[in-house]
């Protein structure tokens, strides 16, 4: 009898742990809603439409109709898309290659700054980012202008180092250059935030310990805070990446793209086709090219994270 009673009450335990697994999973489901709902209406919807709308020749008004991969074999052949990824590339990897070191540097001396100093130069050195991006494009191209009222210009002509005023952003060249210096000022305090917090949370007793061993302040930066901060160089390097990728309003509000679409990056070049000024926009088209700059940014993401993975291993 006692056999059989524990017999069943094994089965009785077991359905109840299976009810409380699906009332569980149940009530996680219902939690996660508020961010789920959102997260698909705002996220995989749009998205599921502009694949379908890529297929198609849709002008924004009249009925649209299936075009197949038309759409992105222009895309493949197209010279000004293909000059504006490259334009978002040499942004990108220039901004990031600015920034990081000069970042890097001003933490260390904020680390080794009083609290009250630190806390000063890091609020204004953050300020630049939480600036709107159109208004900093605004504010370099009042800086880089073609005449005398540019600031720029103006110092070079005092100092007389030209004769004439420099068109900056006359060429591709020296629009780029100033598109890059523009977004790495503008990014440049985030990467100097998290670097300077990286660096307080390195122990004190391994500098002291180095200190002890007779290593000089250099060898302790390259082999005690470089090592301690490798998983915050990672985190910056794929947000500031994936940032610079994105942008849009320095390059819309400095240069509009020009001159003729020279120093047009994948997201302005986009606008233009959703927003031109013909009668019908392309809308069908801009969305294949939308969704192949999507690819773009996914595998950059991707090298990124492979880089990551790399530099872990030979770490270890």
């Amino acid at each position: 009898m006692e056999n059989m009673d524990t017999a069943r009450a094994v089965p009785t335990k077991m359905r109840r742990r299976s009810r409380r697994t699906v009332y569980r999973s149940i009530w996680g489901t219902v939690m996660s809603l508020p961010v789920l709902v959102p997260f698909i209406v705002f996220g995989i919807v749009p998205l599921a439409w502009l694949l379908v709308i890529s297929v198609t020749d849709y002008d924004g008004f009249l009925q649209m109709s299936f075009v197949g991969a038309e759409n992105y074999v222009e895309v493949m052949g197209d010279s000004r898309w293909w000059r504006s990824v490259a334009n978002t590339l040499i942004i990108a990897v220039c901004a990031v290659v600015i920034q990081l070191p000069i970042g890097f540097g001003l933490a260390v001396l904020l680390n080794a700054a009083s609290k009250r100093i630190a806390t000063t130069f890091r609020t204004v050195f953050f300020l630049p980012y939480i600036i709107p991006a159109m208004i900093c494009g605004v504010l370099f191209g009042f800086l880089v202008g073609p005449t005398r009222l540019g600031i720029v210009n103006d110092l070079l002509m005092n100092l007389g180092l030209v004769d004439s005023p420099v068109t900056f952003l006359g060429t591709r060249v020296g629009a780029l250059a100033v598109i890059v210096i523009a977004t790495a000022w503008m990014e440049f305090g985030f990467t100097l935030l998290l670097f300077h917090a990286g660096l307080q949370s390195v122990p004190e007793e391994l500098y002291e310990a180095a200190a002890l061993d007779g290593a000089s302040r250099w060898r302790s930066l390259v082999s005690i805070t470089l090592p301690m901060l490798r998983p915050i160089i990672n985190v910056i390097l794929l947000l500031a990446m994936v940032s610079v990728m994105k942008s849009f309003d320095v390059v819309k509000s400095l240069t509009n793209g020009g001159p003729a679409g020279a120093s047009d990056v994948m997201f302005t070049h986009i606008y233009d086709l959703f927003f031109s000024q013909q009668i019908y926009s392309r809308i069908g088209y801009a969305s294949a090219v939308s969704v192949v700059a999507s690819v773009i940014i996914a595998v950059s993401v991707g090298v990124v994270f492979l880089m990551i993975g790399r530099g872990r291993k030979k770490g270890a």
